[in-house]
């Protein structure tokens, strides 16, 4: 592990270039590759390669060890985050044992101050992870991760695991192209169908889309987009998003960013809506 860590780390002149450069070769490595090495030894390398790909260990236990090896401080953090697939308002505590928000990441002591980042996180082939999850700033991974040890917020505002579930669920995107809900819970009430949503933003692409997941008739989610009037309001840098919502149920709002390198469609936060008509 030691002369992977003097390989990796060559060149590297501060702490920060070192924890970065195991971040970014940790997070490139292929899964794949290494679930088909068999007859790798368990301590070496690309035996504990093989352990990851098998979900034997995880990605925050195995940078603690090329960063300590580094000489680095770092510690593992456990917790909960909100994976790819969580949705907004789904509760995250459980104890269950196959809760599937358990979670860990790492924070590493760069310059006197604690660092986050998170290789797993890092590893997925979804633009923006990999820039996102090295070194994010408390009050950004608040959104995305909450620890059971709460020093590990890194802030002096104490928060709960309930005040986590209710922020809405966003993805690096939204920091990347500085885009800004002006609400930030994570379940939006109507009780008339009708919704107005407001995101500050600037120079970027946007599109709305709406989801019904019940528990009424089945609805086109293409078809939904035309219960969205778009008001743009190039003075404050501001869009509305108006939804008329045709029947009660639970729908989920994404907001979508279009990006021109990729020539595709993002996710930069999702809400999920809740519409009860009690005017009736």
């Amino acid at each position: 592990m030691e002369s992977l860590v003097d390989a990796i780390t060559h060149g590297s002149t501060s702490e920060q270039l070192k924890a970065h450069a195991l971040y970014r070769w940790l997070t490139s490595q292929s899964m794949v590759y290494y679930g088909k090495c068999k007859t790798a030894k368990a301590n070496s390398p690309t035996g504990k390669l093989r352990q990851l790909s098998e979900g034997k260990t995880c990605y925050a236990a195995l940078y603690q060890e090329l960063a300590k090896a580094a000489g680095l401080k770092c510690e593992k953090i456990d917790g909960y985050a909100k994976v790819p697939d969580y949705r907004p308002g789904t509760p995250m505590s459980t104890n269950a044992s196959n809760n599937p928000y358990k979670h860990s990441w790492n924070a590493v002591l760069l310059g006197g101050h604690y660092h986050f980042l998170d290789a797993g996180f890092g590893a997925l082939p979804c633009k923006f992870f990999v820039e996102h999850f090295f070194m994010t700033p408390p009050d950004e991974m608040r959104l995305s991760h909450f620890p059971k040890d709460k020093r590990w917020l890194l802030m002096t505002q104490s928060l709960s695991v309930h005040d986590f579930e209710s922020t809405l669920k966003t993805w690096p995107t939204m920091f990347a192209f500085n885009i800004r809900p002006l609400n930030m819970k994570s379940v939006l009430r109507s009780y008339d169908g009708r919704l107005s949503i407001t995101v500050l933003l600037r120079n970027v692409a946007v599109t709305p889309q709406l989801e019904y997941v019940g528990p009424g008739t089945p609805q086109d989610t293409d078809a939904l987009a035309f219960n969205i009037d778009q008001e743009i309001r190039n003075v404050d840098n501001a869009e509305t998003f108006h939804l008329n919502l045709p029947e009660e149920g639970t729908y989920y709002f994404t907001l979508m960013v279009h990006d021109l390198e990729e020539d595709e469609d993002i996710p930069a936060f999702q809400y999920r809506v809740d519409y009860k008509d009690e005017l009736l």
